[in-house]
């Protein structure tokens, strides 16, 4: 399958949404390395209704392009759906919320629970923690309330 046919398949389907939910908007796209189709939403309007609470109705609109595009294609392509680089903030908040719970951790000497986060949101603190020598994170709980803590190596969490 040819990026180029997964990516227009892809803008077009989010077009389609994005027409039905009643938003004028330009979607952005590109293929990353990994052949992940990568789409932003970009308008004038105020994109909060796309956006949802905590990133929510963007997440479930993801889920349809993803499923919509997987039947149209008849193999899986992965696609991230942004609006106006709101994914891009948010990834840099967590990686500082996870950075500034490794320096609390360090500092304290005490295990830290992070706020629940959704899978997509925990992969990015874990992989924000993943390059520091002397910090381990592990995920508990489950959803919606699944959470990240983070240790000083050798004082880990045992579930």
């Amino acid at each position: 399958m040819s990026n180029e046919l997964s990516l227009n398949t892809a803008q077009i389907v989010l077009s389609d949404i994005m027409r039905l939910m009643g938003i004028t908007a330009e979607i952005e796209g590109y293929v990353d390395g990994d052949d992940q189709v990568l789409l932003d939403i970009k308008s004038e309007q105020d994109l909060a209704i796309v956006i949802g609470r905590n990133g929510n109705t963007l997440n479930a609109i993801e889920f349809i392009v993803n499923t919509i595009v997987r039947d149209k294609l008849g193999e899986f392509v992965r696609v991230s759906v942004d609006a106006c680089g709101y994914r891009e903030r948010q990834q840099r908040i967590i990686i500082n919320k996870a950075k500034d719970t490794a320096n609390t951790v360090r500092s304290s000497g005490e295990n830290l629970e992070m706020e629940p986060m959704n899978a997509r949101d925990r992969r990015i603190a874990h992989m924000a923690l993943a390059d520091e020598e002397d910090i381990s994170t592990t995920s508990i709980g489950n959803e919606p309330f699944r959470r990240i803590v983070v240790c000083l190596k050798g004082n880990e969490v045992l579930f």
